[in-house]
């Protein structure tokens, strides 16, 4: 999963590099590296505006990329370390 790919309607952008399409040619990663990273994408219920690390809406970003306020966008998620499943405990 990318950490600056954001969508906006049916077009991804960098939130690294906006205003440019996600694309391996911009890609802050690399071109190889691209690839592995948009096939497991998901899509975030919220972002970080950085460097200010405020927490907010994917609308909320896409408004401070635009007017300046954010220098960049990296998407919030959040990992689940030792769950095996529902109902199950630890290994």
């Amino acid at each position: 999963m990318c950490m600056f790919r954001l969508k906006n309607g049916r077009e991804f952008y960098c939130g690294k590099r906006y205003p440019l399409k996600c694309r391996p040619e911009i890609c802050p990663f690399g071109q190889e590296l691209w690839r592995i990273l948009v096939k497991n994408d998901f899509r975030a219920k919220m972002a970080w505006l950085m460097p200010g690390h405020h927490l907010v809406t994917p609308e909320e970003a896409w408004e401070a990329l635009r007017n300046g306020e954010a220098e960049y966008v990296v998407k919030s998620f959040s990992l689940s370390v030792g769950v095996r499943g529902r109902g199950q405990g630890r290994a």
